[in-house]
């Protein structure tokens, strides 16, 4: 599983990389953007609010209230702790490490000022998919068992939407800070085959907040 998820993130990085080189090159086509956040992602149920690190790739042209980007967020290894029980009713709490997550999404943004003259103020709304491409746990304590009505996954597969508001100050027409936030609505796939009747996955449906800065190539 392991070898599989690191196959899909080299897929997606060579994809999103090809895309962006064609008909010009990478870092010079008028209106491409850079981004990199700081995106805190508020699960709760025992997980807490992990902070990760986001990279953004993008275009947004004068003149076009739609714009496009992708996204790229790391979120380093979080404790997390579950309290489930046992089929005959003793309280069990599990407790564990995650690994490293990878999460790859695809988004579209509309502006809902006119987008010209290098507006100081960009008022948005974007919403996309996403593809959850490496994850699971690091580490876990020894009661996370089959007896337990609810089990930490390992294995799984994990998509979703998104959708959100934003705003972009661009303190010069190529460079700006980014604030968003918004609604993650993830749906997981369990892989494992067990007895278990529930399943606790380590990214699963949340509200996000992202603070960071956007750079936008202006001229050829």
């Amino acid at each position: 599983m392991k070898k599989i998820s690191t196959a899909i993130l080299l897929l997606f990085l060579v994809v999103g990389a090809t895309a962006q080189y064609k008909k010009a090159s990478f870092f010079e086509k008028t209106g491409r953007t850079y981004g990199i956040n700081a995106k805190l992602h508020a699960m709760g149920d025992g997980k807490g609010t992990p902070i990760g690190i986001n990279f953004s790739f993008g275009r947004d042209q004068d003149g076009k209230r739609v714009f496009t980007f992708w996204d790229l967020t790391i979120i380093p290894g979080y404790d997390f702790k579950l309290n489930t029980g046992t089929e005959n009713g003793e309280a069990i709490t599990v407790t564990g490490k995650s690994r490293t997550q990878i999460n790859y999404s695809y988004n579209w943004g509309y502006h809902l000022l006119k987008n010209e003259d290098n507006p100081k103020i960009q008022p948005y709304l974007t919403w996309g998919l996403n593809f959850h491409i490496f994850g699971g746990t690091k580490e876990i304590s020894d009661n996370n068992s089959n007896s337990n009505t609810k089990m930490v996954s390992d294995r799984s597969f994990s998509c979703g939407l998104g959708g959100g508001a934003g705003v972009v100050y661009n303190v010069t027409p190529g460079f700006g800070f980014k604030l968003e936030g918004g609604y993650t609505y993830q749906a997981n796939i369990e892989l494992t085959q067990t007895d278990a009747k529930d399943y606790y996955h380590m990214y699963t449906s949340h509200p996000y907040v992202s603070a960071g800065v956007r750079f936008r190539i202006v001229s050829e």
